[in-house]
């Protein structure tokens, strides 16, 4: 049986580890809410993941994985945004995949992420949990090979551990309530 670490992943991976990290989440990610992120463009999907990791990759967050101790390969992911901090917001995070993305999407799509993600959505993430104050965990996947392990789990529990203490919240975002299966109180 495999072993695992839970860590946190050094800043400004290679592409190839942004990539490998980006198929995890283009394999584990097949739900209709997805689709919904990218105007129902499914060429889109790992677009909008690399605009997500590649932000946080170069500074605006933090990537945690489960790595599998033989052959050192990320098979669970967990992106965390630290308190004040929002993913895409300066000009080296965009250009990591935001910038295509936004130029890619339909009109519709662009005007929803706009109008409503950016100028609704956001706004009142921000009012209800205090951003200043809080760890946004934004996006967690496992490949598909190792699902049902206990993996993401393990690397939100390891977060939360970081975190504990601080006196900051942590917020976990899904796309359906149906994600949230698993309390991450205290084991």
């Amino acid at each position: 049986m495999s072993q695992f670490v839970i860590k946190k992943l050094p800043p400004r991976l290679p592409k190839t580890d942004v990539d490998a990290l980006v198929e995890i989440c283009v394999k584990a990610f097949v739900t209709p809410e997805i689709y919904d992120l990218t105007g129902g463009d499914d060429s889109l999907r790992g677009l909008h993941f690399r605009s997500l990791i590649g932000a946080a990759n170069v500074g605006g967050g933090e990537i945690w994985g489960a790595v599998e101790v033989a052959t050192g390969k990320v098979v669970s992911l967990a992106l965390c945004v630290p308190p004040g901090k929002r993913l895409n917001k300066t000009p080296e995070e965009r250009e990591q995949g935001m910038n295509e993305l936004m130029a890619r999407l339909s009109p519709k799509a662009k005007d929803w992420r706009e109008k409503i993600m950016a100028g609704q959505m956001f706004p009142f993430f921000d009012e209800a949990l205090g951003v200043k104050k809080t760890w946004a965990i934004s996006l967690v996947a496992t490949d598909p090979d190792y699902q049902n392990r206990g993996l993401a789990s393990q690397v939100i529990r390891t977060m939360l551990a970081k975190y504990k203490g601080t006196g900051d919240l942590v917020a976990l975002s899904c796309t359906t309530e149906l994600l949230v299966c698993c309390p991450f109180s205290q084991p």
